[in-house]
């Protein structure tokens, strides 16, 4: 699911990313062993392909997952983003050419439906949990709704 949002994120801003790094750990102040990872792989090129994304992940995720954990907080990270325009391209086994449209119609879709219509059944069809966003800091410097407003 977070390989699926960060694609919706790179599409936003027009870039490509070339790595993807996955963490999760367990909560510092819960009883019980403890495990903090996270895992790296390169991408074939640099991409915002969705299914590419969510296949490094769950790659990844596989690699690093032990049982006995209460996971207290994930995360996937882009880093290194390129403009597709300065991206290298692969010389052999180039990507498919349809799947730049098979995107499209991706984000069409959960433009016009909702966030999460369509997703690849890879990145996880139950969903029993939702994001605690209820004590998030204020994002004065990048949502105007939320800078505050002093009346005298």
């Amino acid at each position: 699911m977070y390989a699926t949002r960060a694609r919706e994120k790179l599409r936003r801003h027009g870039v490509l990313a070339p790595h993807l790094s996955v963490f999760f750990h367990t909560g510092e102040f819960r009883d019980g062993p403890k495990r903090s990872v996270s895992g790296l792989i390169q991408m074939r090129e640099p991409t915002a392909d969705t299914i590419e994304l969510v296949r490094g992940a769950a790659s990844i995720t596989r690699r690093l997952w032990a049982d006995g954990y209460h996971y207290a907080k994930a995360g996937v990270i882009l880093d290194a983003l390129l403009k597709p325009e300065s991206a290298p391209r692969a010389l052999i086994d180039p990507p498919d050419p349809r799947r730049d449209a098979l995107m499209l119609a991706l984000d069409d879709v959960n433009s016009r439906y909702g966030r999460g219509a369509l997703f690849p059944a890879r990145a996880g069809v139950k969903r029993d949990w939702t994001l605690k966003a209820d004590m998030r800091s204020p994002a004065y410097t990048s949502r105007l709704a939320e800078v505050p407003v002093a009346l005298a």
